[in-house]
């Protein structure tokens, strides 16, 4: 039996924030989308991703927010997956090396996405990659698919500075950017309805070492994340924890969450 699909309660809270940030009724949003407000406490849980996305979906409409993922990624930058991740991307010694970490790190905590470093031999430059969790006609995909874009941009900027840009973006979407992000990229080539989405970034880019070590007290990664369990059992056990203050737990609940 294959295992749930979750989104790590990180995630959500990296939205919840945002939306907390501009006044905007998230609690509210929260209840209609089935998910429990006391999972906030504890990021390394997780939340059903049909209820995550359900609730990104919903409060984009109805905040009026038609970039909500563009605007939550470029917030928090890598910080969106997970609080002082960034600081923990700046202890590798290339650009390379932090992307290959967030990769590693990315692809665990989401069940269907996928995240990764494409070096094509003809080209010149590196193709950062997201293949979001959800399908190409979800109605939460460009919220997801501009969500993983900035995440990544943020990445990126750890070791290349806070003002660069990509040569070229890739959308999975065939909709014409808003003026709003073509402004604020106004020398990237943007390109619709691609298999992925993605940044352009030239190789040499990737020997950039760090632009601060980051040397501070927080844990590595590898003690912070609380990784789902591959199979059905183990994960839909990570994702009952979340739920545990907020919900009375029964075997049909358990089920309506898978």
């Amino acid at each position: 039996m294959s295992r749930v699909r979750v989104h790590r309660v990180a995630i959500l809270r990296s939205f919840a924030d945002f939306l907390d940030d501009i006044g905007a009724p998230w609690e509210s949003g929260f209840r209609r989308a089935g998910l429990p407000i006391m999972a906030l406490e504890d990021v390394r849980n997780y939340v059903p991703s049909s209820r995550f996305l359900s609730f990104v979906t919903e409060m984009a409409c109805r905040e009026g927010i038609g970039q909500l993922g563009y605007h939550v990624g470029r917030w928090k930058g890598a910080n969106s997956l997970e609080p002082r991740l960034a600081e923990e991307l700046g202890r590798a010694p290339t650009l390379l090396q932090g992307i290959l970490k967030f990769c590693e790190f990315a692809n665990k905590i989401v069940t269907g996405s996928r995240i990764e470093l494409f070096q094509p031999s003809t080209d010149r430059r590196a193709f950062f990659c997201h293949r979001p969790s959800c399908s190409d006609t979800h109605p939460a995909i460009a919220q997801i698919g501009w969500f993983g874009l900035t995440t990544m941009m943020g990445v990126v900027r750890e070791f290349a500075g806070p003002g660069w840009q990509p040569s070229e973006i890739g959308l999975i979407s065939d909709v014409v950017p808003e003026r709003m992000i073509r402004d604020e990229y106004p020398n990237t080539r943007f390109r619709l309805a691609q298999g992925h989405s993605y940044l352009a970034i030239e190789t040499e880019m990737l020997c950039l070492p760090p632009l601060g070590l980051k040397r501070s007290a927080a844990a590595s990664l590898s003690r912070t994340h609380d990784l789902y369990a591959g199979d059905f059992a183990g994960s839909l056990k990570r994702l009952l924890r979340s739920y545990i203050l907020d919900y009375r737990l029964t075997m049909e609940f358990a089920a309506e969450l898978c």
